[in-house]
């Protein structure tokens, strides 16, 4: 049902990485399991790993948006793609001795000290975003600070259990007996989260018990906000027709109009503070060294640099 809005982040001169926007689930990524040494990509120039993978992430996608990408397999392997073809360029370019021309080692000499800054950086960012304290407090001034980012109109609460038309049957008959079925079984005092998660065709929700999350009143489907105004909290909907399919919708609760809890809106702002305290950390330590005051500047050979080139004479 959730429509995925694409952006893309430069990772070089190979390609770039495709991020969908979804909602956090909530369900810890294999990412975080897999063995980091798990070969991703192979081929003449050697093996691409989930650890490779995971630096090419932290580096270039923003932390708010590395759940999103985790679940995408489409942006891992270009991810894992664009790695692999830098290593095989990489290779090629010592076959043909481009490091030994004039101007590769100083070349090479540059990228390294712009890898090994960046890597800094990264380590320094890393533990000032691990800081729980400083996370913290960032996260309730910003909550504090900005009110009204977080008051929302009425909402609802909602799970749903879909059921999807086969591809022959084009009149949906055969799909809205089945919801019919369900509608039996959870009419019968039937868990409806057990069912949502065994029967339900929509597998993201099903995960959760078929639950949809938080909702503006007026900012679902027309069809669902119909039927939920209609309803109190805990009734369940008869079989309720949209583009996708067939809909048993649950009505977990109402939300009068006001402002969020802290608890509910801690998982938005943290994300936003994480990304935040990265950035201004990074920042810190890198003005730190470039604008030290040991660090001197030849102004004379930057005004001379800057001298407008003389006009040729005709």
């Amino acid at each position: 049902m959730m429509k995925l809005r694409l952006f893309a982040i430069c990772v070089g001169l190979t390609g770039s990485l495709a991020v969908p926007v979804l909602a956090q689930t909530g369900n810890k990524p294999a990412a975080e399991t897999m063995a980091p040494g798990t070969v991703l990509i192979s081929g003449p120039a050697g093996q691409v790993t989930l650890a490779e993978v995971r630096m090419l992430v932290e580096e270039q996608v923003p932390h708010s948006r590395q759940p999103a990408f985790w679940t995408s397999p489409k942006s891992i392997e270009d991810a894992a793609r664009n790695l692999y073809g830098n290593r095989a360029l990489a290779q090629q370019a010592l076959k043909e001795g481009l490091d030994r021309q004039p101007g590769g080692a100083a070349f090479l000499t540059l990228q390294r000290e712009k890898a090994l800054a960046e890597w800094l950086l990264q380590q320094r960012a890393r533990a000032r975003v691990g800081d729980t304290k400083v996370l913290e407090q960032f996260a309730r001034t910003a909550y504090k600070a900005e009110p009204d980012r977080f008051r929302h109109m009425e909402q609802v609460r909602i799970r749903h259990i879909m059921v999807v038309p086969e591809r022959e049957d084009k009149d949906g008959i055969m799909a809205k007996r089945r919801i019919e079925a369900l509608l039996v079984e959870v009419s019968k005092a039937a868990d409806f989260e057990k069912v949502a998660r065994e029967k339900s065709e929509d597998r993201n929700s099903a995960l959760k018990g078929g639950d949809l999350g938080v909702f503006d009143v007026g900012a679902m489907l027309p069809e669902f906000d119909e039927q939920i105004a209609k309803m109190k909290p805990g009734q369940i909907s008869g079989p309720v027709r949209t583009k996708e399919g067939y809909h048993l919708i649950q009505l977990v609760e109402r939300r009068a109009a006001g402002l969020a809890p802290f608890d509910e809106v801690a998982p938005l702002i943290r994300a936003e503070a994480k990304e935040k305290i990265y950035g201004d950390e990074r920042r810190r330590v890198w003005q730190d060294v470039a604008n030290a005051e040991a660090v001197k500047v030849n102004e004379a050979a930057l005004s001379e640099l800057a001298l407008p080139v003389p006009a040729k004479s005709k």
